[in-house]
């Protein structure tokens, strides 16, 4: 818990320092404020949970939203917002089809 803690801090700090607060500063916030309803010594697992059962096994072997989440990130640290926002975009593309699927019957 306290590396996750961390790391959305500095993910948080590196956000704010590139770009005007907006929706993913918030959201980041609202994380925060969630990480800390735990324990400190508590485990931070990531899960998919039913989603598993909502996209192809191939979907899910090319997964690596976390990478490419550190990757934008790592971009904003380093001042390059071009490689934040391709990384981004990425990342975007991928989930929109999963986004897609609460619309579909």
């Amino acid at each position: 818990m306290a590396q996750a803690r961390r790391r959305l801090a500095r993910a948080l700090r590196a956000l704010r320092e590139a770009v005007d607060d907006g929706p993913m500063t918030e959201g980041l916030i609202e994380v925060g404020r969630w990480l800390e309803e735990f324990h400190p010594r508590a485990l931070v697992e990531l899960d998919f949970g039913g989603l598993v059962h909502a996209v192809s096994d191939g979907w899910l072997a090319e997964e690596r939203s976390a990478a490419q989440l550190a990757e934008g990130i790592a971009a904003l640290r380093d001042g390059d917002g071009e490689a934040a926002s391709e990384a981004y975009g990425r990342l975007a593309e991928r989930w929109r089809a999963v986004r897609d699927l609460r619309l579909a019957n």
